[in-house]
């Protein structure tokens, strides 16, 4: 399976887009698609929309690797509509055409935000894992100090040795 970074760069070829437009396009360094594309640097939410839009390239796609690499959105939509109008002028009306390019922009946009929702979701979800899991070590070295102090406090009062044993499982 693919990591992003490499969808990304089949994105481009497949959009037939150059790292530099690429990079110009997104308003950064050709350095920096290139340190996306080989899994260098974390590629941004906003930034992959931004690739996605440009390559043409579906977000769930280049997010997970599954269903179709190419949408065929805004543009292809667009040659689309002109095509059409220009062969069927007499028959097609093309408000009727506007509006349904308008509604197909909406679902992608609804699909882009319920994205961007589910990640920023997750990202919550890592971020409070990893808090219960810093607070879990914290405490467990607590009770370990505890733990070794009332050792020594025994020890002290009684007349052997006792020993701690560091059985933690964590």
């Amino acid at each position: 399976m693919t990591n992003i970074g490499e969808r990304i760069s089949e994105a481009r070829r497949v959009a037939s887009i150059s790292a530099t437009d690429l990079a110009k396009r997104l308003g950064k360094t050709s350095s920096t698609v290139s340190q996306y594309e080989s899994g260098r640097i974390k590629v941004g939410i906003d930034t992959l929309i931004q690739i996605s839009e440009i390559c043409r390239a579906d977000l769930y796609w280049l997010l997970t690797g599954k269903g179709k690499k190419v949408v065929a959105e805004n543009d292809l939509i667009d040659e689309e509509l002109v095509s059409l109008s220009n062969e069927h002028s007499d028959k097609i009306d093309v408000d009727v055409l506007v509006k349904i390019k308008k509604e197909v922009e909406g679902i992608y946009k609804a699909q882009i935000e319920d994205l961007k929702k589910q990640l920023l979701k997750a990202e919550e979800e890592k971020n409070r894992f990893i808090n219960i899991v810093e607070k879990f070590v914290s405490v467990k070295h607590k009770v370990a100090g505890s733990m070794a102090a009332v050792v020594r406090e025994i020890n002290l009062l009684s007349s052997g040795p006792v020993t701690m044993q560091r059985n933690f499982v964590v």
